[in-house]
């Protein structure tokens, strides 16, 4: 039976988190945007509920492009040479990380404009 704590559960869960940072740039380009966010989030001084949807949506993003990693993994292993099955799943995880990356940034520039906005006015 296997006795991880909690905490060596967490541990592991950031080295993936690490490590996805280190290998995927895409992951990096997330991790970009996901600062400016937070960084536009703490000069606007924005609501709570507003740094709820910024929260959500950041980790909404990182955990599609971590399930989309840990597939491609997955995939290269059990197939290492590709074929159509293989490039279509990855294509349609792909796909998924791109909606909520879309959607994502879309959301940001609903929520940050008319701080923009008020802030150019000045």
């Amino acid at each position: 039976m296997n006795k991880n704590t909690f905490l060596h559960s967490v541990r592991r869960a950031l080295g993936g988190i690490v490590l996805t940072f280190r290998r995927e740039r895409n992951f990096k380009i997330h991790a970009l945007f996901a600062l400016i966010a937070l960084c536009f989030a703490f000069v606007f001084k924005i609501s709570p509920i507003e740094w709820i949807i910024i929260i959500i949506l950041i980790a909404f993003v990182w955990a599609l492009e971590l399930i989309n990693t840990a597939v491609e993994i997955l995939l290269d292993v059990a197939k290492p040479r590709l074929s159509e099955h293989v490039k279509r799943i990855k294509d349609c995880m792909a796909a998924a990380v791109l909606c909520a990356s879309l959607g994502s940034a879309l959301a940001g520039i609903i929520l940050f404009s008319p701080y923009l906005i008020e802030w150019l006015d000045k």
